[in-house]
C-alpha cells in the first residue's frame, strides 16, 4: 500500500484514502487495512471513513497530537466538507426539497437518525411526522448535514452517465449520515445497495463496473486549528 500524501508536517500526515480499503483492522480482514499501515509507520488515525468513501484521511504523530485532534472532533471544531453523487436528478423527483435556486443555495438537513428496527447495517432518518411518531421511543442521534452546492448533470470518473453533484458540510459525524439524509430527500447515492431503491441499485449495476461498484462519496476537506496553527487539507473531488 502506497497511499498519495496529500500533506506532511511535524504532527500531521494527510492522505488520499482510496475506495475499498477499511480504516480499521478487523479479525477476518485478509488484506492490509490503513491501521496497519499506520501502525507500522508509528501513526496514529485521527478519524475513520466508510470503507467504499474516498478522500481526506488524516494521521496524527504522536499520542498528545491524537488526543488534541479527537477533542477537536468531538468538540466539532473540525470544518468537514464532502461530494456526493447521486442518479436522481432533481426533475426527477417529486420532492420539492430546495429554496429558489438549485444551483447556488444553502439547505440544512437536520433529521435525527436511529438504527434501523429491521438492519443492523442500516440507519433510518426519521426525515417526517409520521416516522418521528412511530419511533418516538427509540434512541434518537442528532444529525446535521449542510447543502452547500448542487449541480445536476455533471459526471463521475467511475462512469459515464449524466449524475447530480451535492457539495456538503457535516457539522455532526453520524455512521451513513450523508448517505442517509440524501436518500431521504429522495437523492441516494450512485451505487449505494444500502439506501437505494431497486430502479436506482439497477441503473448503477449497469454503468459501475462490477468490480468496484461502490457508492460516490468522496471527503474533500479538513479545517481546523491545532496548537496555534490553522489547517486546510484539501483532495479535490474527482
Amino acid at each position: 500500500m502506497q497511499p498519495q500524501v496529500l500533506f506532511e508536517d511535524d504532527q500531521l500526515l494527510a492522505i488520499r484514502k482510496e475506495p475499498f480499503l477499511h480504516c480499521e483492522t478487523r479479525s477476518h480482514d485478509l488484506g492490509p487495512t490503513l491501521e496497519s499501515w499506520a501502525k507500522s509507520r508509528g501513526l496514529i488515525p485521527a478519524h475513520r471513513l466508510d470503507f467504499e468513501t474516498s478522500g481526506v484521511y488524516l494521521l496524527t504523530k504522536g499520542e498528545l497530537t491524537f488526543l488534541a485532534m479527537r477533542k477537536l472532533f468531538k468538540e466539532r471544531k473540525i470544518e468537514k466538507y464532502y461530494s456526493a453523487w447521486s442518479g436522481v436528478h432533481p426533475n426527477q423527483t417529486e420532492i420539492q426539497v430546495f429554496p429558489r435556486s438549485i444551483h447556488d443555495s444553502v439547505y440544512d438537513l437536520k433529521s435525527p437518525l436511529i438504527n434501523h428496527p429491521k438492519s443492523k447495517k442500516r440507519v433510518l432518518a426519521l426525515s417526517n411526522e409520521i416516522l418521528l411518531n412511530r419511533y418516538r421511543n427509540e434512541k434518537k442521534i442528532e444529525a446535521h448535514t449542510r447543502i452547500l452546492r448542487v449541480t445536476p448533470h455533471t459526471s463521475h470518473p467511475a462512469c459515464n452517465v449524466s449524475l447530480t453533484r451535492f457539495d456538503l458540510q457535516i457539522f455532526t459525524g453520524v455512521r451513513h449520515q450523508i448517505r442517509v439524509h440524501l436518500a431521504s430527500l429522495g437523492f441516494p447515492l450512485f451505487g449505494d445497495a444500502l439506501y437505494s431503491q431497486t430502479k436506482e441499485r439497477e441503473q448503477a449495476e449497469l454503468w459501475l463496473d462490477p468490480t468496484h461498484a461502490r457508492h460516490l462519496l468522496h471527503a474533500t476537506r479538513l479545517v481546523f486549528e491545532l496548537n496555534q496553527r490553522r489547517y486546510q487539507i484539501e483532495d479535490p473531488a474527482p
